[in-house]
This record gives structure tokens, C-alpha cells and sequence, in this order.
């Protein structure tokens, strides 16, 4: 028999196992009558018996018993010694368990919260079901939730505490009964007062409708039947607002603020960030224009839902108001129509929220709002008062502190202000009295209770995802009423009844610990300079930490303290309404009095009451506060009970908010709490490079959005506050590992199958269990700066300690948590510099690193790669089977390294992709450029810094698949990345559950082979209509594959493709060759020609004149027919469905050449591919691909084809900067935007008046290609999915340089690669030498303006007017941006069926803008000889014609 097994586990998960055994009693020798009974056998021999003989045997036979039974006690002696030493030395006792009541109490707490089937759940795969399942099982949300968590049932709990307060007598044992007694009487009056509803419903709206007539004598705007119909036509009737009657705003917008309604401007008094001891005036924009976030304005269900609510309150009000009223008066001009509003009415209504979207549309960023780099805009009255002419901001800072005028404001969003003006000066008075009136009832909805507000009610349900009709238990409410109202009296009695100074106590050593643990993590901090690490070492040391309650401003401990903080608010036990509005205006009242005075660091955020379970952390006062609410279980436990658990959970919202004090915000506030720059560069650049591990690892996770798309965490809004959970996580653990040793904790009973770590985090993990409804998570998703609870529970899980014991083995496994990525990125360091950095290792990155070398031989320069191989688009991976240029052999080479030598591509053959991989890397060998090439490392991000150059951001893979991440710095940047390296990527609906492969042509390398080799593929659609689609469907047709070729009936159709040879007439042209003829070059008309290569008087003769332009038409109608006849698409029905839209002018590079070794249009006549012109508009069920008109097909696999991103690939910053550079972007200011229409105005005046026959082009939406370029594409998004953006075009000068570094002297930043034309080999070799020279300030030919009714200057004119003359640099600098703008509009209007609106698109004209870039480098553009006669009649420009430009140019500029 066995008693049963004790099992515990010791701290490194060993069990011990102790076992009572209690065995029958055996003997080898004997034979057992009984237990314990054994019959005797005698081992003497016997002899005879005399008496004598007798007595002496006995003794004899008795000795022999007595001693056989001393030999076997010794024995029995000895082993039992032998065992008890043996066993003391084999086990240890048992861990100590802690079984008082506290201690019970957390162990069952845990026990509910973890799941009941932990045991079959692995935690390194689904720690949040590990540590939370339990509390799902136990929680569900109640109708008026939209969502809990831990710390919800910790606020409710204290709630229910406060009722218990507020509902029995005033304590009898206070010390002070008098004042105190008057103090909880107003506590218990507010409390009454909220909770008698048959009064507040009895008064109904009039409390609320007094307030709107206030605002209505305020801001009259029209009495009924007046005649003047101001809202359809305001600008008739008065210049602006501002000038009919200067003061009404203000002074309506004064009265809103003084009852604690915010409109249309928010302001703030809070201690000066760059003077944290005084206090500063802060003016931003409202953080809720009218819904909950800007984002949601997007959101047409929302917007329709909020529209009828407006409506339907505001209409109800009207009806309630009597008829004498004459607020919102046009509304009683009309009879509301059967269920519903008038026309005109609806129409106001509309006003009102298009009003409120433009706010929505001009309000800064969410992340942008938080940081102190971005809101602290110091400006003077005068200053602030210039941005918003129509509102006084003098007078509203009077009417709130007389006596104290701030020397500056603190302006959140100057843009912001500018906007506003511009929308107050466009909207009309009607529907700004309605805005009014929308915000007073929107703050003040929840004080009354009437019919009239209940959809307002309902609409905020709505949103947040609960039952529209549900409402809150009132007592809840007004309990939170009394604690937003008379917080400090309420926190008094709060802290009497629940908080002892044991607890104050052990949260004063929690947060010490952690404090100490971050000393020692800053001083290990080898990416902190020395200097910095001692600066955090003193601002840690400077941190003031606030545990439990105030003791100042207000001491809740003194009822006289209390009694005069609220002496100001009136309250009473029958007015709610009248309580709510004496509590704001004492609210806005106390708030404004602190302006002029010292800052008072004592004060708490009046937020963050006592019983609030929340805690902060205090940048420009470098505090941490922690209210007595925060400080319970399952937090904080009783100091008795095993510390693991309240470090794990409280210690790490201690280290959280400590570690705010060097996140993306607290990083910038000194130890003294000022706002300065105390970090040099090197630890802000480490900085950021680790900063940006976090925003991409939150990124990737995602929440369902109410439509069913997925919506990312905003990585760059949750940033300081992610930071925050894995510092204060880690150094809570270290705190709590510290004090472990020094005094051990017990372990709990029912948990022994746990260490100590286990429990630690599982207490961590247990503060983040919760639910939350989809629509609550969206606004959270948009509004809040901290990440969902599954993403901080999961991101922090630690599974290699939480691993250990439970399932005996450690967690590695990649992507089941992102801590050890976190690990990672905070190990790299920054310790490379270069001159010069290019982005791009394919055609032209590799001519940019060889020409610049071949200037600068000394140049430190280093060539970076994304791709795992040398060739861009080229590289080895990317090629797929067959692949070829549309190039024949001697056209797509450098003129110092021909292809045709060597690499085995026979004369008029296409050149295999494989051999252009070979030829570049052969290339970079020769000129001795493999060795500054790293291949498989992506730059995430450039930085410019005004001055010192360049800091990138790169990630590089090694063979291990783990990216290291480090920061590299240069002083010049060259980006030669091209516009065809990263395709977009498309979304479908229902392509979540579409089975069949869906791959990219980009993808077709690493995809096809296996499409190829499945029996199941044996139908193949491909989508898409340009050559790269052309390429798969030779593909898969080739192979034998069926293949639909399916062409979107509303995009641009299917693209040109011609042979390599065309007939012109009699003549036989190659097609390559022709486009690169002086004559082909006078038959499209150019922009920059007439100045570029000296035939402007042909070119005006041929496009200026209608008989020039008839001659042009004819000719390009010749070659578009040519083209067809000779590749026969006309001649068969189904080859008539690949017939382009247009004529081949309006193509560009859109044009294409047949480059397959078979035919392809022999496999559409076979029937082997068929042509479909109609667009996608889902996937269904396993395999089908819908169509539009209702038809489908069916496909094995799915080739999609949604075009190149046209950015650079990474981001470049600063985005301030990005107009100027003319960067592909949506972060353009209203201003820029004003600027660069205006520009481009001007620009398309000029082209259409010398190419009139532009105008007469195909109407292509060429503003569509100006977004984000899968947002084109019907049913298609890229991901993730996010709102439609509008994109600027890419704006180069020159199609190389930034703009607004042209007439300076500091470039450092140019593009290579970024045109289309079909002589990329060329353009690569004149665009790196030009490059070089602008980047080092040597052009010195004349720089040309690109008319010729406008004169040029000279590189050293240039820059002497930058240095000399404001005003000439200024209409230098003019010039520049016009010049650019003719630039990419003359590509627009030239090419839109090619991809001229996006970037520059030179096809036809390569010639010609060869020739303008050699002539800033004063080099010869006519290259023929013999003159004129050899440039009309000298036959193509090759590569024979440009050899030996580097030298030329180096002994030109005496540098050979």
C-alpha cells in the first residue's frame, strides 16, 4: 500500500515527491504463520538432558535468544539511522505554503482567472488564454459595457465601496465632525440630487434649452421669414463673419467656455514644457470635432447614423422650445416631412457635419497631438490672434483671468487655426449657431433625462458597440458623478474606509525597488553616451513618487483643506442640473486662476482621484502618481501575501509609468522636467532605431474593424506607452528577483505546480484580462494611445521562464511572441559612417557607386540592398523561368563594359534575364564594387539632420533569418531604387476564403515552379493588362497551362506590343533604335527640347501649326496601325480584344516589344488562352473568380498584377520636408498643396499653349493614379488596409534632384532611376554623372530654364544669389519649382495611358533630355558630327555615342 504523492515545485521547477510506505514485515529465513508472527527453528544442536543439563540448556538456550534478539534490535537500530540520514540527505523539506486568509484569497483569485484546462494549453502558443481563460469564462459584458478588464472590476468595486459611503451616515468617528460633517452632507446632496430621476426627468430638456437660448442671444443668425436666406448663400450677404458682427463669436464661445462646453478651440493651463516651474497657456484644437476621433468621418455608415441623430435631437428640442424660440429659427420655416426632417433642415444638419469634418480633416494626428516636438509652437498674442482673425483671442483669455495677460501661448497646431479661419469664412452663420448648439447638448445630454436627447443616447451606444437602448444603473452613475464633482471629499472617506499606511507603505518600497533597478539598467545602457546615462541616472534619482493621496492641494487628510477647495461649487439636494453647471464653472474657474502663478508641483491631475484605478506618469513635473484606487487586488495585495504577485502585477504598472520618463516623450524632458534637447544625437538616433522595433511589432497586430477589415494598432501612437510595458515589466522583475533574495516568498496553496516566476507573470497577465466589443476596439484603435489588453498581455508574456516547469522544455519557436525580437533590436548599435550611401544595388545604383568612384576614388561609399543578390530587378531570385528584356543584345549595356563580348547572346536575340544578373555582377567585379555592396539589407528609414547629413535605418538578414537592425550615417544620399522594384499588392473580397494559389508576377521566381510542376494547376488566370502580365501568360501558356487572360474593362486596357522591328513605309526600323533618332525624337512634341538640343524652329514648325500638327497625327497614326497589321490583332475576334484604347502616342512606356521566343497570340488563337475584358469584382467559395455583369470562372491559381509603387520604398525624413524634395506623399500641408496647384496651374497654361493637340487627348482619370495605387483597382486595397489616400506625384528637377535643394549649396539628397524610358543603360551613365556634379555643386554649364522665353544662370549664379540676394534666391528658387512642375505636368498631359502622372515618363523623348543633362555639365549634346546634318540624318543614338563621357567631363573640369 502507498499513501498518495505530495507534490511541490522548488524555483527551478525540480518537483519533490514524498511518499509513506507501509510494508509487511518478511524475513528470507523464516516462514510467516501471521504478520508479525514467525514460528522458531533452533539453529543449535540438541544434547542429552539431565536436570542439571535441564537448567543449563535453558540458560544456554536462553542467552542464545536474548542475544539473537539484541543482534537484531542493534540491527533494526542501525538501519532505521541509516534510512532517516539517507532519506534527510536524498529530499528537502517542503516549501513553505502560506495559508492565511490573504493568501488563500489571491491563490483562488488566480485559480478563477487561469484557464481550467491550462494544462492541455501550451503558453508559448496562447499565453492569453493560459493566464486568462478563466476570467472569460466568469466575465461577461454587461448590455451597458462596451468593454472590461481587470481593472474595470477594480473600479466597480471601489464604486460599490463609494455607494456604500454615500448611502450611510456621515462616520461619527472623524476627528473634525463639524467640517467634516458639511463636507460629506455636499457629497451626499450631489449624490441625491443625480439620484432622484423623477425630478430630473420632470424638469425634462428645460434646464438644457435655457442654456441654448443663451447661446441663440449670443449668436443670433436669422429670424424666421427674414427674407435672407443666409445659409444657401452667406458670402452674399456679408464679407465674412468676422466683419458683420466681430463679437458675437467670441464672446459665445467665451460663455461656452465658462460653463465648461468645448467647440471649436480647447485651451489648457499646465506647466510650460520648456519652463516646467511656471505656468503656460495652451491652445489646441478639440480633440472631438463632434465624434469620437477624425477617423470616423471616413466611415459613411457613421457619418449617415450621427447625421439622423442630430437631426432628430435637435428637432425635438425645436418642438419642446415653445414656438417663441428662435434658435435655429430656419427650422421652423418648413413642416418636417412624414418621418423625418425638411429639405432644409436636412440640408443644416449636413452643414453641420461637413463643418465638423473639416475641423476632423485639419486636426493634428493622434500621435501627433502627444508630441511635445509637434505641439510646443510658442507664439505671442498677436501671433496667435493673426491664425484665427474671426475669434478674439484676447478677449476670451479677458473674460477668464482680467488681471493676467500671457506673454506667449502655446499654439497645439498653427495649421490647425489657419484652417479654421478659412472654414469660418466659407460657412454661414445658420450653421455655425446649429455646431453651437450641437456641442452645449452633446456636454450636457447626460444631465437631464428627456425624450428629446435619447437618440443621442442611443447613437452613443451604437458606437461603442452596446444595446442602443440600454443605460447605465443610476447609482453607477451618479456615483461616478459625485467622484468627477467633489473627488478630493470623496477620496477622504475612500481612503478611511479602505487604505492603510501598510499599503502606502509597500507601494513606497515597490516603486524604491524598481527606481534602483533602473539605475543599474541605465548605467548597462551601452547605446546611451556617457553624458546621457548620467543625466537619466539624476532624473531618476529627481523622480517624485505620489503613492495613495494627496497631502496637498488639497491634504484630503484636512476637512478645512477640502472645505475651502470647493467652497465655490453650490450644490444642492434638488438640482441636478444647477449642481453640474456650478461644478464646471468651479472647475474652469480654479484651472485659470493657476495662470501667472508658479507651478504648483504638489497638485495631483484632478482626473485621478483616489479611487481612480489608473496611474500616471508627469513629464515636465517628473513624477509618478499612483492613487490608493490602483492599489488592491488583484493589483496590489496585502503586504503578507508572497510579493511576487503585486510585483508582478502593481510593480509592473510602477515600472510602466517610470519608464515613461524615457519613452518617446519623457525622453525629451531634462532631470529637471524641462523640454530640451539632453541627448546628443548619437543615443536620439540608437534611440529611434529601437523605438521603431516596437512600432513595427505592435503593427502587426491587428483588431477586426466593424466592416470586417482588420485594423492595425497604430505602432507610432502606441509608442511611448508600449516602451513604457516593457520597461517597467523587466525592471519590476529584476525589483522583484532582488527582494526575493533578501526575503522569500511562500508559495500559495492550489498553485504549487507554479514557481515563483511562473506566478509573477501569470499576476502580470491576470491585470490584462478583458473583453471588448468590436466597435469599442475600433475607437480605441483610432483615439488611444495605449495598445488592446490581448497585445500587452502577449507581447510580454516571457515564455522561456513561464515555459520552465510547466511544460519542461523552453519556447523558442519563432514568432509566438515578439519579446525576443524586443531583445534583439535593443542590442544594435550605431558605429558606421560613410560619405555616401546608394539605396539601390540593380543597373543604375551599381553606374551611380562606379561614376561616382571613378570622380572621387577616395569616396567611402557603401551600396545597400534589399534583395539577397546584386541586379535590382534583376537579382537572382526574381527571375523566373524565360524571363527576358525587351531589349535585343547591344542596347541594355554601359558604353565600358559591352555585353556582347562574352556572354553568349547571339546578334538580334533578347537577352535572358539571367544573363543581365551575370553582366551586373561581372560589372561590380570589375570596377571593384563587391566589396561596398551589402545585399539583404532593407533601409527602413533616412533621416536628414540639418547640416550633419543623413541617418538611415536599415535591417539586414543573415542565413538564420533573424534581422539585425543598426543605424548607419552618411553625408550624401543617393536613391536608385527605380519605380519597378516593389510591386502593390492587392486585395480581393473574398479572398480569405478563395483556396486556390494567388501569387504576383513579382513572385512568379519564387511561385511559378511550383505552379507549374502541380497536376491540380491546370487553369491559370492572370489579371492585368501591362507587359508584365503579357510575360505570365506566356508563362503558364507555354507550359501547356490553360489561361485566362482577364483585362479590366475600366482600367487602361491592354498595352501595346510590337515586334523589334517595324516598318515605317518602306523601311524596316528597329523599334529600340527608332525611338532614339533625332527625326523620331521632332515627332513628340517636348517640353524642354526647344532649350535642350537647338531644334526648336522643327519642333514649332511641327507643333505649333496646324499643318505641323496634321504631318504628326498622320505619322503616329501610321505607326499605331503598322503596329497592329504586323502582329496581327486585328485579323482574329479574339485577338481584336488585345487592341489598346489609343493611339501608341499616349502610351510612353506603356509601349512593349514582343521578346518570346514563340508567338504569343498563336496560343489565343489556338483557344489555349482566352481574352476577357471585364473587371474582378470578388472571389467566391473555393475557386471562383466573380466578374462584373454576374458572370464567373473558375481557375486553379490566380496571377494578380496590381502595378509598382512609385516611393522610394522607405521613409525619408523629416516629412516637413517632403514638398520641397517633391516626394510621392500624403503628408503635404494645406499650404504646400495651395503652393504646388498653383504651380501646376501656371505649368498647364504653358504646355497646352505650345502643344495644343495635348488638350485633345484621351480623358484619362489621371487623378486616380494619385493615390495609393491599389486603391485604383475595383475590390482591391493594399495592406493593410487603410483609407484611401491621395499621394502627390513625384516632383524631381531634372527628374534627379529635390527641388528645394537646387538653389542651395547643401544637397545631399538625389533620385536615379525614377524615369521611364526604353534606354535605361544610358540614362543610368548621363544620370550618375550629373548626379555627382550637382551633388558637389560642379554644374557649371548654364543651368537652363526649360522655355525659351526665360533665361538661364549659371551653377556659381546660383549659388550666389542663395547667398546674397533673398530676393533674387527667392524667384531663383520660383523658377526651380516651375521648371519641375512643367516637369511632371508635361507627362501627365503626354503620356496618360502611360504612367506620366506619376512619375517622369520619357519614352520617346530620351534624346532630348539626355541632351538637357549635358548641357549642365557644358558638355556637347550634339554627339553626331557633321552638325545638323549628322543629328537629322547620322541614324540612332547608342551607346558608341556616349563612351567616355566620365573622362570627357573629368578633363573638361581639369580633374583627370
Amino acid at each position: 500500500m502507498s499513501a498518495p504523492i505530495l507534490k511541490a515545485s522548488s524555483e527551478d521547477g525540480t518537483a519533490y515527491q514524498h511518499t509513506k510506505r507501509l510494508s509487511p514485515i518478511s524475513d528470507a529465513d523464516g516462514e510467516a504463520d501471521e504478520v508479525g508472527v514467525f514460528k522458531e527453528k533452533y539453529l543449535w544442536p540438541q544434547i542429552p538432558r539431565t536436570h542439571s543439563m535441564k537448567i543449563l540448556a535453558w540458560i544456554i538456550e536462553n542467552l542464545k535468544v536474548v542475544a539473537l534478539a539484541c543482534v537484531l534490535a542493534a540491527g533494526s537500530l542501525a538501519l532505521c539511522i541509516f534510512g532517516a540520514i539517507h532519506d534527510q540527505k536524498r529530499t528537502a523539506p517542503p516549501p513553505s505554503v502560506c495559508l492565511t486568509p490573504g493568501c488563500v484569497l489571491a491563490a483562488a483569485e488566480l485559480l478563477n482567472n487561469i484557464s481550467p484546462t491550462y494544462e492541455q494549453i501550451d503558453p508559448c502558443d496562447d499565453f492569453r488564454t493560459y493566464v486568462c481563460g478563466g476570467w472569460d469564462l466568469k466575465h461577461d459584458l454587461r448590455a451597458d459595457q462596451g468593454g472590461a478588464f481587470t481593472g474595470t472590476i477594480m473600479r466597480e468595486n471601489s464604486e460599490l465601496l463609494l455607494r456604500h459611503i454615500l448611502e450611510a451616515p456621515f462616520p461619527q468617528a472623524n476627528k473634525v465632525p463639524s467640517v467634516d460633517e458639511q463636507n460629506f452632507g455636499k457629497l451626499q446632496d450631489a449624490y441625491g440630487a443625480c439620484m432622484d430621476e423623477t425630478k430630473i426627468k420632470k424638469k425634462g430638456s428645460a434646464p438644457l434649452l435655457d442654456l441654448l437660448f443663451r447661446i441663440e442671444e449670443l449668436f443670433p443668425a436669422g429670424r424666421p421669414h427674414s427674407g435672407v436666406d443666409t445659409f444657401v448663400a452667406p458670402m452674399q450677404q456679408q464679407k465674412s463673419l468676422w466683419y458683420s458682427r466681430e463679437r458675437e463669436l467670441s464672446n459665445t464661445i467665451a460663455y461656452m467656455m465658462s460653463i465648461g462646453v468645448e467647440s471649436m478651440l480647447s485651451f489648457m493651463i499646465a506647466a510650460d514644457d520648456k519652463d516646467p516651474d511656471a505656468v503656460a497657456l495652451f491652445l489646441t484644437a478639440p480633440r472631438r470635432p463632434g465624434l469620437p476621433s477624425k477617423e470616423y468621418y471616413s466611415d459613411k455608415a457613421v457619418v449617415q447614423s450621427y447625421s439622423k441623430t442630430i437631426g432628430q435631437v435637435l428637432e425635438a428640442l425645436l418642438q419642446e422650445a415653445g414656438p417663441n424660440s428662435t434658435f435655429l429659427a430656419k427650422w421652423r420655416e418648413q413642416t418636417p416631412k412624414q418621418g423625418g426632417l425638411s429639405t432644409l433642415n436636412e440640408g443644416l444638419v449636413q452643414s453641420v457635419v461637413d463643418f465638423e469634418s473639416k475641423l476632423a480633416e485639419n486636426t493634428p494626428e493622434t500621435e501627433d497631438d502627444q508630441d511635445v516636438t509637434k505641439y510646443y509652437n510658442p507664439r505671442s498674442l498677436e501671433e496667435t490672434g493673426a491664425l484665427i482673425p474671426q475669434i478674439s483671442i484676447r478677449y476670451l483669455i479677458s473674460k477668464r483671468t482680467s488681471d493676467v495677460v500671457p506673454d506667449k501661448i502655446i499654439v497645439g497646431s498653427p495649421l490647425y487655426l489657419k484652417a479654421l479661419s478659412k472654414i469660418l469664412s466659407s460657412t454661414s452663420k445658420e450653421t455655425i449657431q446649429a455646431y453651437l448648439v450641437w456641442k452645449t447638448v452633446q456636454t450636457y445630454a447626460r444631465h437631464i433625462e428627456d425624450e428629446a436627447i435619447k437618440p443621442l443616447k442611443r447613437f452613443e451606444n451604437q458606437i461603442q458597440g452596446k444595446d442602443p437602448e440600454v443605460s447605465e444603473e443610476r447609482w453607477r452613475t451618479c456615483v461616478k458623478h459625485v467622484d468627477r464633482s467633489l473627488g478630493w471629499i470623496l477620496s477622504r472617506f475612500y481612503v478611511q474606509k479602505t487604505f492603510s499606511k501598510d499599503a502606502k507603505h509597500l507601494g513606497d518600497v515597490i516603486v524604491s525597488d524598481i527606481k534602483k533597478q533602473f539605475i543599474e539598467k541605465l548605467n548597462r545602457a551601452e547605446w546611451m553616451s556617457e553624458s546621457v546615462r548620467k543625466l537619466g541616472v539624476e532624473k531618476v534619482h529627481n523622480i517624485v513618487q505620489k503613492i495613495g493621496y494627496p497631502t496637498r492641494s488639497p491634504d484630503i487628510e484636512s476637512p478645512y483643506a477640502l472645505q475651502n477647495y470647493y467652497a465655490s461649487v453650490n450644490i444642492t439636494d434638488s438640482e441636478f442640473f444647477a449642481n453640474a453647471l456650478s461644478i464646471a464653472g468651479a472647475d474652469v474657474n480654479r484651472e485659470w486662476a493657476k495662470l501667472g502663478k508658479p507651478t504648483d508641483r504638489d497638485e495631483w491631475d484632478i482626473r485621478m482621484t483616489v479611487p481612480t484605478v489608473n496611474a500616471y506618469y508627469n513629464p515636465p513635473g517628473n513624477e509618478i502618481v499612483f492613487p490608493a484606487g490602483i492599489m488592491q487586488a488583484p493589483v496590489f495585495y496585502d503586504p503578507k501575501v508572497p510579493q511576487y504577485l503585486s510585483y508582478g502585477a502593481f510593480g509592473s504598472v510602477s515600472g510602466h509609468e517610470l519608464s515613461h520618463a524615457f519613452d518617446s516623450t519623457g525622453r525629451h524632458y531634462d532631470p529637471r522636467g524641462n523640454f530640451t534637447g539632453w541627448w546628443d544625437n548619437a543615443t536620439v538616433l540608437a534611440f529611434k532605431d529601437k523605438a521603431q522595433c516596437f512600432v513595427d511589432q505592435y503593427h502587426n497586430f491587428t483588431v477586426p474593424g466593424v466592416n470586417g477589415e482588420r485594423l492595425h494598432v497604430n505602432g507610432r501612437l502606441t509608442l511611448g506607452e508600449n516602451i513604457a510595458d516593457a520597461g517597467g515589466l523587466s525592471a519590476s522583475f529584476a525589483a522583484w528577483k532582488q527582494r526575493e533574495k533578501d526575503d522569500p516568498s511562500e508559495l500559495l496553496p492550489g498553485l504549487l505546480q507554479f514557481t515563483k516566476e511562473q506566478l509573477f507573470f501569470i499576476s502580470y497577465g491576470n491585470w490584462w484580462c478583458g473583453k471588448t466589443r468590436k466597435e469599442e476596439l475600433v475607437n480605441r484603435i483610432y483615439n488611444d494611445p495605449h495598445s488592446p489588453e490581448f497585445a500587452r498581455i502577449l507581447v510580454h508574456s516571457h515564455t522561456r521562464t513561464l515555459a520552465r516547469g510547466i511544460k519542461e522544455r523552453i519556447c523558442d519557436r519563432k514568432a509566438v511572441t515578439f519579446h525576443k525580437q524586443v531583445a534583439h533590436c535593443m542590442k544594435s548599435t550605431m558605429d558606421q559612417s560613410f560619405d555616401i550611401v546608394i539605396v539601390g544595388a540593380g543597373l543604375q545604383g551599381l553606374c551611380a557607386a562606379k561614376t561616382y568612384l571613378a570622380c572621387e576614388p577616395s569616396t567611402n561609399l557603401l551600396v545597400l540592398d534589399a534583395n539577397e543578390s546584386i541586379g535590382g530587378v534583376w537579382a537572382e531570385e526574381k527571375m523566373h523561368t524565360g524571363l527576358r528584356s525587351n531589349n535585343l543584345i547591344g542596347t541594355y549595356e554601359y558604353t565600358d563594359f559591352p555585353m556582347h563580348e562574352g556572354f553568349g547572346v547571339p546578334k538580334g536575340d533578347h537577352i535572358p534575364g539571367t544573363t543581365i544578373h551575370e553582366y551586373l555582377c561581372q560589372y561590380a567585379g570589375k570596377f571593384d564594387l563587391t566589396k561596398r555592396i551589402r545585399v539583404s539589407t532593407q533601409v527602413e528609414a533616412a533621416e536628414m539632420v540639418e547640416g550633419k547629413g543623413w541617418t538611415l535605418r536599415v535591417k539586414s538578414w543573415r542565413t538564420d533569418d533573424k534581422p539585425a537592425r543598426y543605424t548607419i550615417t552618411c553625408d550624401k544620399l543617393i536613391v536608385a531604387t527605380g519605380v519597378t522594384s516593389a510591386p502593390v499588392s492587392m486585395h480581393i473580397y473574398g479572398q480569405e476564403n478563395f483556396t486556390a494559389p494567388i501569387t504576383y508576377f513579382a513572385s512568379l521566381a519564387k511561385d511559378a515552379p511550383k505552379l507549374l510542376a502541380s497536376p491540380e494547376v491546370n487553369h491559370v488566370a492572370v489579371y492585368g493588362g501591362s507587359k508584365s502580365a503579357y510575360d505570365a501568360v506566356y508563362l503558364f501558356a507555354n507550359a501547356g497551362k490553360r489561361v485566362t487572360w482577364i483585362i479590366r474593362e475600366s482600367g487602361h486596357g491592354p498595352t501595346y506590343l510590337g515586334p523589334p522591328y517595324v516598318y515605317l513605309g518602306p523601311f524596316r526600323c528597329w523599334l529600340e533604335k527608332l525611338v532614339t533618332t533625332r527625326f523620331f525624337s521632332f515627332m513628340s512634341p517636348c517640353i524642354w527640347a526647344d532649350v535642350a538640343d537647338g531644334f526648336g524652329y522643327i519642333r514649332s514648325l511641327l507643333h505649333g501649326t496646324a499643318t505641323g500638327r496634321t504631318l504628326v497625327g498622320a505619322f503616329w497614326k501610321k505607326l499605331t496601325s503598322d503596329v497592329i497589321d504586323q502582329t496581327g490583332l486585328g485579323k482574329h475576334e479574339e485577338l481584336k480584344k488585345l487592341i489598346p484604347n489609343e493611339n501608341a502616342f499616349w502610351y510612353g512606356t506603356g509601349v512593349g516589344i514582343l521578346n518570346y521566343p514563340r508567338n504569343i497570340y498563336e496560343f489565343v488563337t489556338s483557344g489555349q488562352v482566352e481574352i476577357v475584358r471585364k473587371d474582378v469584382v470578388g472571389l467566391e467559395g473555393e475557386k471562383k473568380v466573380m466578374l462584373a455583369g454576374g458572370e464567373s470562372l473558375e481557375t486553379d491559381a490566380l496571377v494578380l498584377h496590381a502595378g509598382w509603387k512609385f516611393s522610394p520604398g522607405f521613409q525619408i525624413l523629416p516629412e516637413s520636408k517632403h514638398a520641397g524634395w517633391g516626394l510621392p506623399s500624403t503628408m503635404y500641408s494645406p499650404e504646400q498643396k495651395d503652393m504646388w496647384n498653383a504651380i501646376h496651374k501656371r505649368a498647364d497654361v504653358e504646355i497646352l499653349e505650345r502643344f495644343p493637340s495635348l488638350a485633345t487627348g484621351p480623358r484619362v482619370d489621371q487623378e486616380s493614379l494619385l493615390v495609393n495605387p491599389a486603391d485604383v483597382l475595383p475590390c482591391a486595397e493594399t495592406e493593410p488596409k487603410r483609407k484611401r489616400e491621395e499621394y502627390a506625384p513625384l516632383r524631381l528637377w531634372r527628374g534627379i534632384a529635390p527641388p528645394s535643394d537646387v538653389t542651395t549649396t547643401e544637397r545631399r539628397l538625389v533620385f536615379l532611376g525614377m524615369i521611364l524610358d526604353f534606354n535605361g543603360a544610358l540614362r543610368a551613365e548621363i544620370g550618375s554623372l550629373w548626379a555627382y556634379a550637382y551633388l558637389n555643386n560642379k554644374l557649371k554649364g548654364p543651368v537652363k530654364a526649360l522655355t525659351t522665353s526665360r533665361g538661364g544662370s549659371s551653377e556659381l549664379q546660383l549659388q550666389a544669389i542663395a547667398e546674397a540676394d533673398s530676393k533674387r534666391a527667392d524667384r531663383a528658387r520660383e523658377e526651380i519649382m516651375y521648371d519641375t512642375a512643367l516637369f511632371g505636368r508635361f507627362g501627365k498631359w503626354r503620356y496618360p495611358y502611360g504612367m506620366g502622372a506619376k512619375v517622369p515618363d520619357y519614352a520617346f523623348d530620351a534624346v532630348p533630355y539626355f541632351d538637357l543633362l549635358l548641357g549642365d555639365l557644358g558638355l556637347k549634346s550634339w554627339r553626331k558630327g557633321w552638325g545638323w546634318l549628322g543629328e537629322v540624318f547620322g541614324g540612332s543614338y547608342g551607346q558608341e555615342d556616349y563612351k567616355g563621357l566620365v573622362k570627357e567631363w573629368l578633363k573638361k573640369e581639369k580633374m583627370a
